[in-house]
């Protein structure tokens, strides 16, 4: 195949040189040596590199492939594997369906594999300088250009010297090691710097080649070829997917990144950035601009620059020029700088400021170079960038440091405080992970990764160290959607005290590399030297030291601290270089919580969390159908189903969903169909997310500062880590994260049992009208509505005051990294440490629990429902918000650690499925195009006397209901009707996906569960005191097993945590006991005869739901001799950890007899093909999921007896 460059001219004078750049997509692959699938097989090329290399080597056969991507991309859109996928529900193969990914047989890529593309340049190149750029090779790769084997000869590092680039901040007698440990990966054995300075080794760096005496113009064709070897996945300085995902077969080796040719004279620009001063009353801007140039011939080159800056109308509002400007003979990345003290044009008055998602607009000005040499355009760069300051500062959070008056240096409370043009920010955003678990790039994907981080309210994401798309930045430029990133954890970058010295070169080439090209960009704001760690941790030694020390020298020398921020890791650890931490701590736990614990939890929603929350998110049922086969889908905790979920889940200690059905079968009750577990998973995961996010606002600046959602998005479907599903299909995750994140929010503190409105932005709403309406389980107005008119503040926060009262940690500057002055010269770069906040002004408090419960006029049922709605002056609604409350709340605190939280007991919502089934009405209500999409409105009625609750609306393609128009996005979705309450919700999606109307449906609840026994939903909490109980067996006598008193005791914690909590505690689901088979039954001795007409039984330990049992009987007795049968419970078709018991009478007996039967089978495993990285570490890197043990006991932890 053959591309040729078209010239891209650029007006001007006609004597003026052209430039062009074009990428080379199009590419062939073939394997070497062999292969073991027979079709790659008989394409293994054997023939000798110098063969292979020439032009006339034929390629025809070989594969079609796509730059950038992996080879294992391409194969599978190529159908190379087809024969070895199973069919998916409709009958199409899809590598991602069932266990399809791990069929692939690995040793298909123990060899090298060839690339091989060709172009054509036209004939005016002729005497211009060729450029060849690859900005990624995973992971090294041997490059020919016309048969011509090439060398790496431009590097930001040109001596030895790199080792040790001068003293370190600590100590300058120390001397760096040249170690080389057992995972050196591909460069153990690798010494000589002259050796692999001149190879193409890492997939993060940018290669730039200059290939002029070895092409041809006009119509020849020129051929490029490149040989690639594929990484040691996990111990090369690569790409890794820790434990998000499986591994690929091919440890993602191919050609990553974008690949270019380049026309241009003498000089040759790049790397633009633009850094900015704003004056605090915003009527001014100081710009800096920075521009490398390289010269790739033997002699200096000697012109002019000239800048161009036009505003984002088109306008010219600044020209620079700059003469005599000399860029020395094999000058690499040469620095060209235009300060705004040497030239007045660069100060702005009145520019249009930047700013983040729901702060304010995102004008973008643009820069135009051209480079002259006696007037003839050398080369010509087009920059766009936004004009925003960022700035920044540690403060304290008292909540999280328990209002100590003395603050640690490592301590999670410490919380880096974010200000963008003099302004705090709050920053709220999920972890990114590229779309496609084999870097395959969609643009649809990336726009729609945009477009639901605007739509759930947040303003930021953060990429672990996969520097995808540079298509995915500018988007976020254009949207106000920040950027931080940094290097990955869990693999070889976290290990910089074992790097030997070809790895500190390359690593250090990798940050020139990636730093170079995120700093151009507006949204990109924090660069992490570390993810989990800083490199200069203790036992990293001084060689992590030196390391770190050499990232911010690098740092400085690419002015980053001029344009952003550093920080050394996302954890409280201390870094040794400078002796602080960065601000930001990950203890906020990684798997699902309940809603209360992100208000108690001092560890957890406070402070700056780099990375948490998040944990199971399960996608709707019409995804859940794309993944798993019909015949595996329910119930999820039975036989082999369990693992045929479970790897569809993440990896390590995240490779089942525990804790998250914990969560929903224990406060929703067990499902008796897929359906059934699917939505209730939605409410729980609508709870969830809106909880966490509410809690980060309402504690905004005081308390909490930034939380990035563990994570984003995903790189193939799973049930984990992920705010809409693989297939951009939204979930109640995203319309829980998104109501949480309202721009103007009316919400109930859950823990607190208090409202308030919050306000997310910078505009101002005097006048504004606050009500609060509270119904019973029938639907029944039990309350005197409360009303109140306020004037809602702008976001905003006071000053900080010093935090720490004694102790050696005082407030002031300490130095977090380097800046290089006019000079040239490295100087300390100091921000502000230990400061508090005292005023958010967003933040407006309403009703307390006191004001709640005086408003009342009935009892509450069970659960009962808080509507809230805030208005402005005009009448106009802000906000509409309701809770499905449960008299029981959840106790969470049982324990804390860094993976997951235990909980002592979950809320009782189980009333919920005794809502009776509404009729709800659902029409067109307009519809109108709104640039490339389609906007429809459609009304919803509750014409009822009945709530319904959690209304779900769904936009599909066709009537048939199968596939849904994915992205998309409702004005609301998840929310609960009122008896007559009527909605109006607009749906919007791209015409691109789908040009016509979408088929919409609406259901809700209710309608799923169907519940309608009366005897089920009566009520059995009422009357309840904090410290009190109606569970008959709370603190009783149980008989039988391994410690069965764990079974009924509640410890004085959980009571505390209750009382904090405003709610009492029936039971303690943090201890459990055992029994055997053989060992029988549970008897709990209720000390007196009672009667009783529920028991609620809860099988389950942390993470652990293989303790259930298949059936339970429950009998009862008089004397613990004679027993009757009272209920006889089949588990079977749910597989559930939690069982309802609602007898159909009361039953009476002093002794209660349990006896579960049927243990769960062993689950076989799923996909665990051995692909372990080199190093071990069985949990994060293999490819599946290892078979779970048939149970040799029933594990409970609760049980609960009450009397109607």
């Amino acid at each position: 195949m053959a591309i040729l460059l078209s010239a891209m001219f650029i007006s001007g004078c006609a004597s003026k040189e052209e430039s062009t750049s074009q990428q080379l997509t199009e590419w062939r692959i073939a394997p070497s040596t062999t292969a073991v699938t027979p079709g790659l097989m008989a394409l293994a090329v054997t023939d000798a590199d110098e063969t292979v290399a020439g032009t006339e080597y034929p390629t025809s056969a070989w594969i079609d492939a796509i730059v950038p991507g992996t080879v294992l991309g391409n194969l599978v859109d190529n159908g190379i594997y087809d024969d070895l996928f199973e069919p998916d529900n409709d009958g199409v193969k899809n590598e991602y369906f069932g266990d399809n990914l791990s069929r692939i047989p690995a040793e298909d890529f123990d060899h090298q594999w060839w690339y091989s593309t060709d172009f054509k340049l036209p004939q005016s190149a002729a005497g211009k300088r060729i450029t060849l750029t690859f900005k990624g090779i995973s992971y090294s790769g041997d490059i020919y250009v016309n048969g011509t084997k090439v060398v790496n000869k431009y590097n930001n590092i040109t001596d030895e010297d790199y080792l040790r680039n001068g003293p370190t901040m600590i100590n300058p007698d120390d001397s760096v090691a040249d170690n080389e440990s057992e995972a050196a990966g591909s460069l153990k054995g690798v010494t000589d710097f002259e050796t692999y300075k001149s190879q193409f080794i890492g997939s993060m760096r940018t290669y730039d080649i200059d290939i002029t005496d070895l092409v041809k113009t006009g119509s020849a064709t020129n051929n490029i070829k490149v040989k690639v070897t594929k990484p040691v996945y996990r111990d090369d300085l690569t790409y890794y997917w820790v434990d998000w995902n499986p591994q690929p077969a091919d440890a993602m080796m191919g050609l990553t990144g974008d690949v270019f040719v380049q026309i241009s004279g003498n000089t040759r620009l790049a790397n633009p950035a633009v850094s900015s001063k704003v004056s605090k009353d915003h009527t001014g801007a100081q710009l800096n601009l920075f521009v490398d140039a390289s010269n790739f011939t033997s002699s200096g080159d000697k012109g002019t620059l000239k800048a161009v800056i036009k505003d984002p109308d088109g306008t010219i509002v600044a020209t620079v020029t700059k003469e005599g400007v000399e860029v020395p003979a094999d000058a690499y990345n040469h620095e060209i700088a235009l300060f705004a003290s040497d030239h007045p044009e660069l100060n702005l008055a009145n520019p249009r400021l930047w700013w983040p998602h729901l702060s304010g607009d995102q004008p973008l000005y643009t820069v135009d170079y051209e480079f002259s040499t006696d007037g003839v355009v050398s080369d010509r760069l087009h920059h766009r960038f936004g004009i925003r300051e960022v700035t920044a500062e540690v403060n304290v959070s008292p909540y999280a440091n328990n209002y100590n008056d003395t603050i640690a240096t490592n301590h999670l409370s410490n919380m880096l405080q974010i200000y963008v043009n003099h302004r705090p920010v709050l920053l709220k955003g999920g972890g990114y992970c590229p779309t496609d678990l084999l870097l395959r790039h969609d643009q649809r994907a990336n726009e729609a990764v945009v477009d639901y981080v605007k739509y759930m309210g947040m303003n930021m994401i953060r990429d672990e160290g996969k520097f995808f798309d540079n298509h995915l930045l500018e988007l976020m430029d254009e949207n106000g959607i920040m950027l931080m990133t940094g290097w990955c954890c869990c693999d070889r970058w976290q290990s910089p005290g074992e790097y030997s010295k070809a790895e500190r070169f390359v690593a250090f080439e990798s940050l020139y590399a990636q730093l170079r090209n995120a700093r151009k960009y507006a949204s990109m704001f924090l660069w992490f030297n570390g993810s989990d760690e800083p490199p200069s941790i203790v036992r990293q030694g001084v060689n992590g030291q030196n390391v770190e020390q050499k990232y911010l020298e690098i740092q400085s020398e690419l002015r980053w601290l001029d344009m952003g921020v550093n920080c050394n890791n996302g954890s409280a650890k201390v870094a040794t270089l400078t002796g602080i931490t960065g601000g930001m701590h990950m203890d906020a736990s990684y798997d699902s919580q309940s809603p209360t614990w992100f208000y108690a939890e001092p560890k957890g929603m406070y402070g700056f969390i780099s990375e948490g929350g998040g944990g199971g998110s399960i996608p709707v049922q019409e995804t859940m159908r794309r993944m798993l086969p019909e015949a595996n889908l329910w119930p999820y905790n039975a036989s082999e189903n369990y693992n045929v979920w479970n790897y569809h889940t993440s990896r390590g200690s995240f490779n089942n969903l525990g804790q998250h059905t914990l969560f929903i079968d224990g406060s929703y009750g067990p499902s008796a169909t897929f359906d059934e577990f699917v939505t209730r998973a939605q409410v729980f995961q609508y709870e969830l997310q809106r909880a966490q996010f509410e809690a980060l606002n309402v504690n905004r600046f005081r308390n909490t500062s930034g939380f990035i959602n563990w994570m984003l998005n995903n790189a193939w479907p799973i049930m984990f880590w992920n705010q809409f599903d693989y297939y951009l299909n939204p979930n109640g995750t995203t319309f829980g994260a998104r109501k949480g994140n309202e721009p103007v929010h009316i919400m109930y503190n859950v823990f607190q049992k208090s409202v308030h409105v919050v306000n997310n932005t910078f505009s101002e709403y005097p006048g504004a009208i606050a009500t609060m309406s509270v119904y019973d389980i029938d639907g029944n107005l039990i309350g005197n509505p409360l009303e109140k008119t306020i004037n809602i503040g702008s976001d905003g926060a006071s000053a900080p005051v010093e935090y720490p009262v004694s102790g050696i940690n005082r407030k002031g500057a300490k130095t977090v990294g380097l800046v290089k002055n006019q000079s040239g010269d490295h100087e300390p770069y100091k921000i502000e440490y230990y400061g508090k906040i005292t005023d958010a002004y967003g933040v407006t408090d309403l009703w307390d629990n006191e004001a709640i419960q005086a408003s009342l006029t009935k009892p509450t049922s069970d659960v009962y429902f808080i509507r809230l709605e805030l208005k402005d002056a005009a009448g106009k609604v802000l906000s509409i918000n309701s809770y499905a409350v449960p008299m029981r709340n959840d106790v969470a605190r049982a324990s804390h650690a860094w993976n997951r939280s235990g909980t002592f007991q979950v809320g009782d919502l189980t009333q919920l499925n005794h809502l009776p089934e509404v009729e709800l009405k659902l029409s067109s209500a307009g519809k109108k195009s709104v640039d490339n999409k389609n906007v429809l409105t459609y009304r919803v009625e509750n014409p009822s006397g009945s709530i319904a609750y959690a209304v779900e609306l769904k936009a599909y393609t066709g009537s048939d209901r199968k596939m849904l128009v994915a992205p998309v996005f409702y004005g609301d979705n998840l929310f609960t009707l009122f008896p007559g309450e009527v909605r109006d919700i607009e749906i919007s999606y791209s015409k691109s996906d789908l040009k016509g109307d979408a088929f919409v449906t609406v259901s809700c609840y209710n309608n799923v569960i169907k519940g309608a026994d009366n005897r089920a939903a009566t009520n059995i909490y009422g009357g309840i005191p904090v410290d009190g109980t109606k569970n008959l067996a709370r603190g009783k006598t149980v008989i039988g097993g391994t410690n069965p008193a764990n079974i009924t005791t509640v410890t004085e914690n959980g009571l505390l945590q209750a009382s904090n909590g405003k709610t009492f505690i029936d039971s303690d689901m943090h201890s459990f006991a055992t029994l055997t088979p053989e060992e029988g039954s549970f008897v709990v001795d209720l000390e007196s005869v009672q009667g009783f007409d529920r028991i609620m039984l809860r099988w389950n330990r942390m993470n652990n739901l293989r303790g259930r049992p298949d059936h339970v009987k429950v009998e009862v007795s008089d004397n613990n001799t004679d027993y009757t049968v009272v209920a006889e419970y089949d588990n079977s078709k749910s597989g559930s950890i939690m069982t309802n018991i609602v007898l159909p009478a009361q039953a009476k007996g002093r002794y209660v007899r349990i006896t579960p039967t049927g243990l769960l089978k062993e689950a076989p495993a799923v996909g665990m093909s051995g692909r372990l990285s080199s190093g071990g570490v069985s949990g994060q890197s293999v490819s599946g999921i290892d078979k779970a043990d048939a149970p040799t006991a029933f594990t409970i932890s609760a049980i609960e007896v009450y009397s109607f």
